[in-house]
């Protein structure tokens, strides 16, 4: 009997990772996948740098933010086997930290209000926007929107062989939306 010996397609499979958001501006980030924000870290090294342009340094209040601990950012942690991703807030572990970082902030900023760590969800997504969530993801550590904190980063060669599509818009979850694919934008209708 003859055995075939053809290549088959190849399924790739990422390893799990998990990455930190934030950037050099100390902002909130914005996952437009998810149609939402998470918080990013804050470093004081970030807040009191310069302008690349101008040489300008951008912190104001130096003396106050100084007050201020350097906090991680909200945190996702992938899990390509079961399609899950995990989002969690380093900072609901270490409440002597939030409380330092809450009295700063109200000193800086002189006000009352406090940050409260997010609660922990893992979400299971639908292979489309899981491929295209992942690929958001890596752009964002490649652009320094985000740091990898754990595991690997699969390259962006890996998660196009991924099963599912790239979803053009998937932060539009309208009633009326017609899901549509890279390679079928001119096919956009409403129902």
């Amino acid at each position: 009997m003859a055995v075939d010996t053809a290549e088959k397609p190849v399924r790739t499979m990422i390893q799990p990772f998990t990455v930190e958001f934030g950037d050099e501006a100390n902002r909130d980030i914005l996952i437009s996948t998810l149609s939402a924000v998470y918080r990013g870290a804050w470093k004081k090294s970030n807040y009191f740098r310069q302008d690349k342009q101008t040489g300008e340094h951008i912190g104001q209040d130096i003396g106050t933010a100084n007050m201020i601990p350097d906090v991680p950012g909200q945190r996702m942690e992938f899990q390509p086997g079961k399609l899950s991703v995990r989002i969690f807030d380093p900072l609901a572990d270490n409440k002597e930290l939030l409380d330092d970082f809450n009295r700063g902030r109200r000193r800086h900023r002189q006000t009352q209000e406090t940050l409260e760590p997010m609660r922990e969800s893992v979400e299971t997504r639908d292979v489309n926007k899981f491929k295209t969530l992942v690929r958001e993801i890596v752009g964002m550590v490649n652009n320094g929107s985000a740091t990898l904190v754990d595991g690997k980063l699969p390259l962006i060669g890996d998660i196009d062989k991924m099963d599912g599509r790239y979803i053009v818009d998937p932060g539009d979850d309208t009633y009326k939306r017609q899901t549509v694919f890279e390679g079928d934008e001119g096919t956009r209708r409403r129902r």
